[in-house]
């Protein structure tokens, strides 16, 4: 064998056993990186062999960490990728649903919106012709009748409006006193407010009583105006 032969050979079994010890130090930060517990005898046999520092074996195990998440990034990214494909064909469907929905519901409504509109057009005219026929009915009769029973819903109508605005400015006065009494100077002066209050609120009721009374006969008159009305309809 000759001298460089026997170097040669030398050499290529440095090569192997640092090529092992390399993948001897792999495989521990594998193990730390996978949360195992090495034994601290074999750890400081490969870092002495690998010529590793402990701070390397650490920066060797975070930078696998780390390689890690960004190979779960990676792979959920591509996870997702998927998805959106499906998530795109359903979109797409509800998209084609909605437009047939949209056209079925303008196909149904069109003629409907339409009908609205000439039974409101109809009503119009309904309108136009009621108001004609009162202010054309030749019945002397029914026109003085429904005079008189116009001018007197007005009047009652007016006078119920006028209590009741009486009545409630009545109730006003009771309320501006009540709240005087706080402030009077003396005992008599928040008696004089509190009896000037009583008085106001009685009469305030019998407004209001007076008022209520008006409302059948209002009532009355409304129907018996319907009523007339009604009658001269009729060609």
């Amino acid at each position: 064998m000759t001298l460089s032969t026997l170097f040669d050979r030398i050499a290529g079994k440095q090569r192997e056993r640092q090529q092992a010890r390399e993948a001897d130090f792999r495989a521990l930060v594998v193990d730390i990186a996978d949360d195992k517990d090495p034994d601290p005898d074999l750890v400081d046999h490969i870092l002495a062999g690998t010529k590793n520092s402990l701070d390397g074996l650490r920066s060797a195990v975070e930078l696998l960490l780390r390689r890690h998440e960004l190979r779960a990034t990676y792979e959920k990214a591509a996870r997702l990728t998927k998805e959106r494909a499906g998530i795109e064909r359903e979109i797409a469907e509800a998209d084609r649903l909605l437009e047939q929905a949209e056209v079925l519901h303008e196909e149904t409504t069109t003629p409907l919106y339409g009908r609205i509109e000439a039974i409101k057009q109809a009503n119009v005219a309904a309108d136009r012709a009621r108001r004609e026929l009162w202010e054309t009915c030749a019945d002397p009769d029914l026109q003085n009748r429904l005079a008189r029973v116009s001018q007197r819903f007005k009047e009652l109508s007016e006078k119920h409006v006028q209590i009741k605005n009486r009545a409630a400015d009545t109730h006003r006065f009771a309320e501006g006193d009540r709240r005087e009494v706080g402030f009077a100077a003396n005992k008599t002066h928040a008696d004089e407010l509190n009896e000037r209050a009583d008085r106001y609120e009685k009469k305030a009721t019998k407004l209001e009583s007076e008022a209520a009374q008006l409302l059948p006969q209002i009532k009355k008159l409304e129907q018996e105006e319907q009523r007339i009305r009604e009658q001269m309809l009729k060609p």
